[in-house]
């Protein structure tokens, strides 16, 4: 074959012999002397022949175009298609998943960048980062910027705490002028007023406007001993620097600095709250999956519904499922959908939760409760991204962020072979643990005056809301939250007046609410004991399945 084409005297010719040759057989080691004529013929610019070559090599490939040559894929399909030329379908096919790729890696471009500097704690830490990245390629000696938000102050920082006065007459004129400006030595002498001008020691100094955001604008100082910087347009030669920073600045002021103001519906001033709502913004700017655990009535929901907030896809469907709700038989159904008469009562096709949740997240609550043989067909799902409904035979694309939730310890079910190992490591790769009740007790009163709220009451004083807390000093809130929620319901049902006992009396004893108290404890012990397993628990007390549910609903116990 070589010696036949190296007979053929003309390159093109030769280009195009050597191509109708590739299409009939399809012969994949013929594509490196291909290669070598198209860059024969198309030495200086991208031409017919340059992106003839990468068809050629797209369509004989086995699988989509790798990470590392999807530009040329993309060029060589937009131009063909500007010239008109049909492609075939498997090339239409690899361009359609090209976009939906596109799509979730814009979804989270920003995101990946945010994470590199979830560390920022403090407002000083979001300029420090900035100095230093800056500096690297300028020679800066000084840097002074202030922050003003809807034209009030909001924060000033200082690379040096000399020429305080000087740098603070610098940044009004800065925020009086808009457009830039640039003073060599002499000409800051001449201009400002304040003592420190006379040791003022750098050659060059500019004063930028920063716009962060619409209603954000940041004021800088520059100052450096480089008489070269006075010919530098620093505002352009850091263009994607202010820029990549002005994202990272938003994301600190509304997802770090000002978390408690977002997150206000999660009630709660106590230190491990605190810390779980900055964890909540950092987990919310990745797309790992999530395992959120915590005892029943603690609020797992209400951290998932945090995240999604937070999160790039929160304009996206936030779907909720409790997989202890439904029964086992129609589980997979309701998650992955079904093709009308795939069984018997499917009278119509059935969009599935996950496929429902696209672009969104997926809140599977009780997850422990998962079948084994549904278990491995969610792992599928989540490592190929895609899903295929009952009766149907083709896959559906999915892009769903998974958060799951347990108050069971899956540990202890992988030990006894009740959940799947490999599961478990894939719904962990991030992991928020909620304090039970008992854990932050100084949140009480919050709580109280909230629940009171909601219910039509007016807020009330703290020494009236801790006083209140004092009745509950003893209860250990084993149902945590819900349980706090359901003694203010029969506080305001039976004591409308919210009348307290006097100081130093304690409720009165009764028999009635101590005999309660032993019969849910001892609900609560043999429920532990039998592993929350609901018939051996009922066996074991002696009572019936029905009377067990039915000592649950009384008392509130989710197992």
């Amino acid at each position: 074959m070589t010696r036949r084409l190296q007979a053929i005297g003309s390159r093109k010719l030769r280009f195009e012999a050597l191509r109708l040759l590739l299409i009939k057989f399809r012969r994949h080691e013929w594509l490196g002397r291909f290669k070598d004529l198209a860059w024969e013929l198309s030495p200086q610019a991208k031409n017919y022949f340059y992106f003839e070559y990468w068809h050629m090599h797209f369509d004989l490939a086995p699988e989509g175009p790798p990470a590392d040559r999807r530009d040329e894929f993309l060029a060589m399909y937009d131009f063909f298609t500007v010239n008109k030329r049909s492609l075939p379908a498997r090339l239409n096919r690899l361009r359609q998943q090209c976009e939906e790729s596109e799509k979730g890696l814009g979804l989270f471009a920003d995101a990946h960048l945010v994470e590199q500097y979830r560390s920022w704690r403090l407002p000083v830490d979001f300029f420090n980062s900035f100095f230093r990245e800056i500096a690297r390629s300028a020679p800066i000696d000084w840097l002074v910027m202030a922050i003003h938000e809807k034209q009030q102050p909001l924060f000033r920082f200082a690379s040096s705490d000399q020429f305080r006065d000087l740098g603070g007459e610098m940044l009004r004129d800065a925020l009086a002028t808009p457009l830039d400006q640039n003073h060599d030595l002499a000409k800051v002498r001449e201009k400002y007023r304040s003592p420190e001008r006379l040791f003022y020691p750098f050659a060059n100094t500019k004063l930028l406007h920063w716009p962060i955001a619409e209603d954000i604008l940041a004021c800088l100082v520059i100052g450096s001993r480089d008489d070269a910087l006075y010919f530098q347009d620093l505002g352009e030669r850091h263009r994607e620097t202010f820029k990549k920073f002005s994202l990272l600045f938003r994301n600190f002021l509304q997802n770090e600095y000002r978390i408690d103001e977002k997150l206000d519906f999660i009630v709660g001033a106590s230190e491990k709250i605190r810390e779980m709502k900055r964890l909540i913004a950092q987990v919310s700017k990745v797309d790992f999956s999530l395992l959120i655990s915590g005892e029943s009535g603690s609020g797992k929901e209400l951290v998932a519904r945090a995240v999604h907030l937070l999160s790039p896809r929160a304009g996206q469907p936030f779907i909720s499922v409790n997989a202890a709700a439904i029964p086992d038989t129609l589980l997979e159904a309701e998650l992955f959908g079904f093709k009308k008469g795939a069984f018997s009562g499917a009278a119509e096709n059935r969009v599935g939760l996950l496929e429902a949740a696209d672009r969104g997240t997926l809140f599977l609550d009780e997850i422990a409760d998962l079948p084994l043989a549904l278990q491995a067909k969610l792992l599928r799902a989540l490592q190929e991204r895609e899903i295929r409904r009952l009766g149907e035979n083709k896959t559906v694309r999915i892009d769903v962020r998974l958060v799951s939730a347990s108050n069971r310890d899956l540990g202890e079910l992988i030990r006894r072979e009740l959940f799947r190992e490999d599961l478990f490591y894939r719904l962990q790769d991030l992991v928020i643990r909620i304090p039970p009740l008992r854990e932050r007790r100084e949140d009480i009163p919050l709580l109280i005056n909230h629940f009171l709220i909601k219910f039509g009451y007016p807020g009330q004083e703290p020494a009236r809301l801790d006083a209140m807390a004092e009745l509950f000093r003893d209860d250990k809130f084993p149902g945590n939250v819900r349980e706090l929620e359901s003694r203010i319901k029969n506080m305001i049902t039976f004591n409308p007046e919210l009348e307290l006992p006097p100081r130093g009396e304690k409720e009165p004893f009764s028999w009635k609410g101590a005999r309660q108290e032993h019969e849910k404890d001892l609900l609560l012990k043999t429920l532990k004991e039998m592993n929350w397993h609901r018939n051996r628990t009922a066996e074991k007390l002696g009572i019936s399945r029905m009377a067990l549910f039915n000592l649950l609903k009384k008392y509130q116990i989710a197992p």
